[in-house]
């Protein structure tokens, strides 16, 4: 029986550029664009019928939200508990903070007794239970540079050098997950990551150029995987026709 997925990622609510603020709501009005760009998405998928959604990261534009911006993002993904329709979400770099061990951004909607939502934020594989049945599901949320730095072994290495060894776990880590899979039911890759062959937006050029870990797109396209779902690059692409 095939699975049908929803498949979105950074929606960076709070993002207030070019907006003004709306007399009637109080809100400024980008907010009000992208929340409800967020409830338009997730009307789809109860819409659609879809058995998952997978949110690949950045759910705010910082990783420390207004409670007018969490309660935004609360509304909306309480459309999909309220119709019984999973959601797994795994943190990006602007929900992960920079000091490690702190709380990221989407921490808060583990803790709200919902078993359709599963928020993570370490490499990890989990079974998902949906209506067309059961989905593996590998999550690789953003790899922050506070988790090698509080490493002593990388005491004093420069940004390249921690750049690269961020990339190489991320290669390590999606070989582990790879390994754990049950080739006989479906399969999701999920993660906040940069491909090398990915198409960047006019501004993503210049803002994450030569700083993030980038992973070739052999490293994700893997057979183990019946489907890579990817954030962090703000263009719309298929890397694996």
């Amino acid at each position: 029986m095939p699975i049908s997925i929803l498949h979105c990622a950074d929606t960076h609510l709070g993002v207030e550029t070019y907006g003004r603020t709306d007399p009637a709501t109080g809100l400024n009005t980008r907010l009000q664009d992208f929340s409800n760009s967020l409830r338009f998405t997730f009307q789809t998928a109860i819409d659609e019928e879809v058995d998952l959604v997978v949110f690949a990261g950045d759910a705010f534009r910082t990783c420390d939200p207004t409670p007018t911006h969490l309660r935004e993002f609360a509304a909306a993904i309480q459309m999909l508990g309220d119709r019984q329709i999973p959601l797994v979400m795994v943190t990006g770099n602007h929900d992960a903070p920079v000091s490690f061990g702190k709380a990221s951004s989407i921490d808060i909607f583990r803790t709200l007794g919902d078993s359709c939502i599963h928020v993570i934020e370490n490499p990890t594989l989990i079974d998902i239970h949906t209506s067309g049945g059961p989905v593996q599901v590998a999550c690789l949320p953003w790899l922050h540079r506070s988790r090698l730095l509080a490493n002593p072994a990388f005491e004093g290495r420069g940004e390249t050098d921690t750049t690269a060894a961020l990339a190489a776990t991320a290669h390590r880590e999606i070989d582990r997950l790879a390994g754990q899979i049950d080739t006989r039911r479906p399969a999701i890759l999920l993660a906040h990551a940069a491909l090398s062959d990915a198409t960047l937006s006019g501004t993503e050029r210049t803002a994450t150029l030569g700083r993030d870990p980038t992973l070739p797109t052999g490293a994700v396209a893997r057979p183990e995987f019946d489907y890579v779902a990817l954030g962090h690059i703000h263009r719309y692409q298929n890397l694996n026709p």
